[in-house]
């Protein structure tokens, strides 16, 4: 296997779990309803301790280190929609098990849509 195809494999699987990490510690804060909310020191410091945001933006981290390298070997107009498409369909079964979402038909075929024009892209 392609190295680069191997990192791509990787950052699109993990990808998904940085955002149910980070989806998680964000529930455990509440609702922020206001940039003066979001961007008060409080709020601040309630995001930067919350143990679920600190392993989101690690994993996310460590997924932008893995980009580069997919980067370095794939074109990225075949790259980003392709692996977009499949994180959107990881992301709603993660979604639908770990934080009880409903995911609709009209999500669905959405994300279908999404996945056929990914593949017209790189046809």
């Amino acid at each position: 296997m392609n190295f680069g195809y191997l990192l791509f494999a990787i950052a699109v699987l993990l990808r998904p779990f940085a955002n149910i990490l980070e989806k998680i510690g964000v529930n455990k804060l509440g609702p922020i309803g206001s940039f003066s909310e979001l961007f008060n020191p409080a709020t601040i410091i309630k995001i930067v301790t919350n143990p679920y945001i600190i392993g989101g933006l690690a994993l996310s981290g460590f997924v932008f280190v893995l980009w580069i390298g997919v980067l370095s070997n794939m074109d990225i107009s075949y790259a980003f929609p392709f692996g977009v498409s499949i994180q959107l369909i990881i992301l709603a079964f993660m979604a639908l098990i770990f934080l009880e979402e409903q995911i609709t038909v009209t999500n669905w075929a959405g994300i279908v849509v999404i996945m056929i024009g990914c593949y017209l892209i790189n046809k």
